[in-house]
């Protein structure tokens, strides 16, 4: 029988108000990981101010049943999919938020948003493989010159860290969380992939123009080709299902 998303324990995810321990952080950096308006990205189609947090189906369901969602609106949610087979696809609902650090729910943050400034890595089995950068521009922004935008990052201590990992692990007791987490981050590989690659001269760009270029290859899919893309996901589907068993993706 194959795993819902009726499985899913979201109360003992909820059941942590925030998994990292980071105080006041934002204080220093003017809350890099909920706005946009900083003066080194200069985007022309991603609006400052606000960001689009990545929720898959499971929470995007579960969330908006309750109300939760950061932005209620029909227009502030788009839904990415990619095919894996016939019948089968995996999904991405990408929800507008505009309240830059100031939380209608605090305790009832998108899962995105509770885990930063890491990521945590699963294997198949649930068990996290590493903590990784949390957000796409902060991976962009490593790549450009090794700079760790957020400060927490940038002054870890290494107990908030071991705790996070220990917090994080009530996250993989399901099939559905384990393969969307793991498919995230392999996202951003074939981003790092085609960035470093043939896109490797932007690289080289000061941080403004840099920023620039980035979006318009970010948005326009260029650093992330559908095919690559599915060809991942029919691969970690495969690795988690052949632990877990059949789930529901969508």
């Amino acid at each position: 029988m194959a795993r819902t998303f009726g499985d899913i324990d979201w109360e003992s995810i909820h059941g942590l108000a925030t998994y990292v321990e980071t105080g006041d952080c934002w204080r220093e950096c003017g809350s890099y990981c909920c706005k946009t308006n900083h003066a080194e990205f200069s985007f022309r189609f991603i609006r400052p101010g606000q960001v689009l947090l990545p929720l898959c189906p499971a929470e995007y369901q579960h969330l908006k049943g309750q109300g939760l969602l950061p932005d209620n609106s029909p227009q502030a949610v788009s839904r990415l999919a990619i095919d894996l087979e016939p019948g089968r696809s995996a999904a991405v609902y990408m929800v507008r938020c505009d309240r830059g650090g100031l939380c209608d729910h605090p305790d009832l943050r998108p899962l995105i948003c509770k885990i930063y400034p890491y990521y945590p890595l699963p294997t198949p089995e649930g068990e996290i493989e590493d903590l990784v950068l949390g957000s796409v521009f902060d991976v962009a922004r490593w790549t450009k010159d090794r700079h760790l935008a957020c400060p927490a990052l940038r002054n870890e201590d290494q107990a908030v860290r071991e705790k996070a990992k220990k917090n994080y692990r009530r996250l993989f007791q399901h099939p559905h969380l384990i393969f969307y987490f793991r498919l995230g981050w392999g996202i951003m590989q074939v981003m790092l992939k085609h960035l470093q690659g043939e896109h490797a001269e932007i690289l080289k760009l000061p941080l403004t123009d840099y920023f620039r270029k980035w979006e318009v290859l970010y948005m326009t899919g260029k650093l992330t080709p559908g095919a690559e893309v599915a060809e991942l996901g029919r691969r970690e589907y495969a690795e988690v299902s052949r632990v877990w068993g059949e789930f529901d993706l969508e």
